[in-house]
């Protein structure tokens, strides 16, 4: 039997680089979060279905479980890329129509408007009114308006400026001087 315990030390050691690997291999890669090896006894009687408080004859990998804990909180270049601090996930649907929670907020806007990630998974929220009040009910994928606003005419402009007061005052020959009182005309004329 000792073969057998040095084997599935062997074994369970190769099984722990692997999960460090994974964990150094996505070090960089957002939202990924950090697993751990989690290891359990291995018995006589889970071996050959026999009684009694045999001995135990080596280690077995009992699961590969996640840590959720918060990770770093960076800058990116784009104004989609979203980040949560502390608890929670992002909902997003699966291209099949599925819904998943994921912590990786780069996010994308597809040629439809809607918020999407890289392998197409879209955004899941509640959409809001004219005044931005959330609508609840079923969360369904964010869409961004893609249509053009309808053009509106300018009906009044304000201006503020700072001259320089060491600056003498010069009148331009050449242009007339504004007349304040002057109405400004209602139409353009079309050209």
């Amino acid at each position: 039997m000792s073969f057998q315990q040095g084997l599935s030390g062997l074994n369970a050691s190769s099984k722990n680089l692997d999960v460090i690997g994974n964990n150094v291999a996505n070090a960089s890669t957002y939202g990924a979060k950090a697993s751990r090896a989690e290891f359990a006894d291995m018995y006589a009687t889970a071996m050959t279905g026999g009684g009694g408080s045999n001995i135990g004859i080596g280690v077995n990998l009992a699961g590969v479980t996640q840590q959720f804990t918060q990770g770093n909180i960076s800058t990116t270049a784009s104004s989609l890329d979203l980040a949560i601090n502390g608890q929670g996930f992002f909902e997003v649907q699966a291209p099949d129509g599925q819904t998943l929670y994921s912590r990786n907020g780069q996010f994308q806007v597809n040629k439809d408007g809607v918020i999407q990630s890289n392998a197409g998974m879209k955004l899941l929220g509640y959409p809001a009114d004219d005044q931005g009040t959330i609508q609840p009910g079923q969360a369904q994928p964010l869409q961004l308006p893609t249509a053009g606003i309808d053009p509106n005419r300018t009906t009044e402009i304000s201006m503020e400026m700072n001259l320089d007061s060491r600056v003498g005052a010069t009148l331009p020959a050449t242009t007339p001087m504004i007349d304040f009182n002057d109405q400004p005309r209602t139409t353009m004329p079309r050209r």
